[in-house]
């Protein structure tokens, strides 16, 4: 099986769902045993030894010269022998058991949510209710390593023609810059061509102009939308100095990355469906809808990678 089938079918969601469950399994046994763990070491290193004539630790608590009574060394020394007598515990060993009648669990009554419920909820030996927080810990990490991540923050729409169509929430020169960054190292060796709509308020003023420029230089290919001529909100009046795509674009072939303006979201991918090759990763950012720009990106791709193959059938 190829490499790529490999790692889709392990992070399948049926796959992460097991994972998530065999996690939440471990974390109850970290949860159960973790307080009894440090609990024995509390008794046997402070409580006991405190007891049994531990003259620095008393004199800091009582003054010097304070000396443990000495009706409190019997029972220390019981303490301490019943602490050496118990067998080691750890979060590996022993086996797993019913804290009302001690019976170690078996293979098959260890399966996470499974065993739970074919076992009826109670114990297989004394018939005792299993408390409920053991499946809802497993059921809750099994969730949790299925989720996809936030809507719109660096998600993947998907992949066509060896084109991997990103969408992204990003518009500040700050997140543009963040979210180049982090694909430049989750699709490490691919090229980056990063598409950007200047749609909000802020945007479309000239504070971040040069700030846009420093943060898309990181990206191989960037694509500006054209900043639409629609009147800016400003409670102090009109709004005098405007971001400039064009002068964006010159920024950034000064700086050696290319770029370009388009007019429209047509235009965009039009170019994008020509210039795109296997093995490329294009990263659409707006806080707006961006008229959609990635699945009809994605329609283009497969539209395109369909035709040859039509051809060659009616050949």
């Amino acid at each position: 099986m190829p490499a790529a089938d490999w790692a889709a079918l392990v992070l399948s969601p049926g796959a992460l769902g097991v994972l998530g469950l065999v996690i939440g399994s471990f974390l109850n046994v970290v949860v159960h045993r973790l307080p009894a763990i440090y609990m024995r070491g509390w008794w046997a290193f402070d409580i006991a030894d405190f007891a049994l004539g531990d003259r620095r630790s008393w004199a800091a608590a009582f003054g010097r010269g304070a000396e443990p009574p000495s009706e409190l060394a019997p029972a220390a020394a019981a303490v301490k022998l019943r602490l050496e007598a118990l067998a080691p515990l750890s979060l590996w060993r022993p086996r797993s058991h019913c804290p009302q009648c001690g019976h170690q669990l078996r293979a098959v009554e260890n399966v996470p949510l499974v065993s739970w419920l074919l076992l009826g909820r109670r114990c297989s030996a004394c018939k005792a209710p299993i408390s409920w927080r053991y499946p809802l810990l497993e059921a809750a990490t099994a969730a949790l390593a299925r989720f996809k991540g936030v809507k719109r923050r660096q998600e993947l729409r998907g992949e066509e023609r060896g084109v991997a169509v990103i969408d992204d929430f990003a518009h500040h020169p700050t997140a543009v810059r963040g979210s180049i960054g982090a694909l430049r190292q989750r699709f490490a060796g691919r090229r980056l061509i990063a598409v950007f709509e200047p749609r909000t308020n802020t945007s479309r003023r000239a504070i971040f102009q040069q700030e846009y420029a420093q943060a898309l230089r990181e990206a191989d290919r960037v694509f500006i939308r054209s900043v639409p001529e629609i009147p800016l909100y400003s409670a102090t009046g009109p709004v005098e100095a405007l971001f400039s795509a064009e002068q964006l674009v010159a920024d950034l072939l000064d700086l050696g990355t290319p770029a370009q303006v388009c007019d429209s979201v047509a235009e965009i991918v039009e170019r994008l469906t020509a210039e795109c090759r296997s093995g490329d990763v294009v990263l659409c950012m707006s806080n707006g809808s961006f008229d959609n720009i990635w699945q009809r990106l994605l329609d283009a791709l497969r539209g395109s990678s369909e035709a040859p193959q039509r051809q060659s059938r009616h050949e």
